[in-house]
């Protein structure tokens, strides 16, 4: 089968005895380049959502006295390479300044994480983090907050220029013109990701059929609904309105009534556990008994 492919490069520089004269330690070399294997396959994952694949390759084998590494990246698509361009490797439509990983990793200055806010309606996330907040793609709010992904540009970029005076590290294009720098004030910025330094929160809004299992007049909270597919889960009851006219009329609660509602579903991802938190934002329609008649 036919793939497509994209062509781009890497390439360090500093003042320092070994790269000054073309050479460079051969472990960290091989551990950049192990790292961009892992940094593509860990971002296809989440750019198609396990939808794709990408075969890395180095089409100018590493060799001794080589600063730059030329590789080739074949997808099963079109569409699958486009995760270069987010990440920042390839040039979107001739354009410098597009969004990028590594652009928004230098946005980001070393700051802590707090959290990442994914609004999954929006084609928008927060950042928020100990000294401010910024919005950027979700796409890249994700790999942001991926650690597999941010090791591994930290062995690509940092680790192989650590403590060289004058460094910087480039990316290439099939022409080997320059289309990202990162000198040596910056490489800071591509340090790991610290541990536990950050949660994911991301929101879906939903509208659908539910019927209540439990409910509880006097507080938003206690109540349990059943969504569409059986499960059953416990959720707040945020529509006042609906909370009011429930308590002042229990007796209208019966089994087997279903109601239209809209849900908001918002889920934490933290380094240690996640949580999942259930919502009734409001109830729009209320249908009775056995016979789905319209009250």
């Amino acid at each position: 089968m036919k793939k497509d492919f994209e062509k781009f490069s890497i390439s360090y520089d500093a003042k320092s005895a070994d790269l000054s004269h073309h050479q460079i330690n051969a472990k960290d070399l091989g551990e950049a380049i192990s790292a961009m294997s892992d940094l593509l396959e860990e971002a296809t994952l989440l750019y198609t959502k396990g939808g794709a694949d990408v075969e890395l390759m180095v089409t100018t084998p590493a060799k001794k006295g080589s600063l730059i590494v030329d590789f080739l990246v074949q997808a099963s698509s079109p569409a699958t390479l486009e995760i270069l361009k987010h990440i920042g490797f390839t040039v979107a439509g001739g354009a410098l300044t597009v969004p990028t990983l590594i652009n928004t990793i230098k946005k980001l200055n070393n700051r802590k994480i707090i959290r990442i806010n994914i609004e999954t309606s929006s084609k928008r996330a927060t950042v928020v983090t100990e000294n401010g907040d910024f919005e950027c793609d979700p796409k890249i709010a994700e790999m942001i907050g991926n650690k597999k992904i941010r090791n591994s540009l930290h062995k690509i970029i940092q680790a192989p220029l650590h403590d060289k005076p004058d460094a910087e590290f480039k990316v290439l294009n099939s022409k080997h013109d320059p289309i990202v720098k990162i000198e040596e004030s910056k490489l800071g910025d591509f340090a790991p990701m610290p541990t536990g330094s950050l949660e994911e929160v991301s929101v879906e809004n939903l509208h659908i059929s539910i019927s209540f299992a439990q409910v509880n007049f006097d507080s938003k909270r206690g109540w349990k609904i059943v969504l569409p597919d059986g499960r059953e889960k416990s959720a707040l009851m945020q529509d006042t309105s609906f909370l009011s006219k429930a308590k002042a009329n229990q007796q209208a609660f019966k089994k087997g009534d279903s109601y239209e509602a809209r849900i908001r579903v918002t889920t934490t991802e933290r380094p240690i556990r996640s949580t999942i938190l259930y919502e009734v934002m409001e109830i729009t329609r209320h249908w009775v008994g056995k016979e789905n008649r319209l009250i």
